[in-house]
């Protein structure tokens, strides 16, 4: 998601693998030319949607949606488990980041 894991990491996926960029944070391209690669301004539309800190939660969903593993139900109870009561007013917030990467 990031560049030095970019560049620590892309010779490593196996041809017709995915590479997710966070292409907020990085400009460069990738080198391949057999994998799938997708560029998602997390940072920026994390800014421009009121989700300032969720960019990590646009890029889950950009994933979940391309490698056909959103389903709404385990997604919940997902969220559920990982979101404490405490602040249960950020399972909505979560979610919403995660509904904007999935429908880029």
């Amino acid at each position: 998601m990031n560049l030095p894991s970019l560049d620590r990491f892309e010779k490593q996926v196996v041809p017709g693998g995915y590479i997710f960029l966070h292409s907020s944070l990085i400009e460069r391209d990738v080198e391949r030319t057999d994998v799938k690669v997708f560029r998602v301004p997390a940072t920026k539309l994390a800014g421009e949607t009121g989700f300032p800190t969720l960019a990590n939660m646009i890029i889950v969903g950009k994933i979940l949606k391309e490698l056909d593993e959103y389903d709404d139900a385990s997604l919940k109870a997902a969220l559920a488990k990982v979101i404490s009561a405490k602040h249960a007013d950020m399972m909505d917030v979560n979610r919403k980041a995660i509904d904007l990467g999935a429908n880029l």
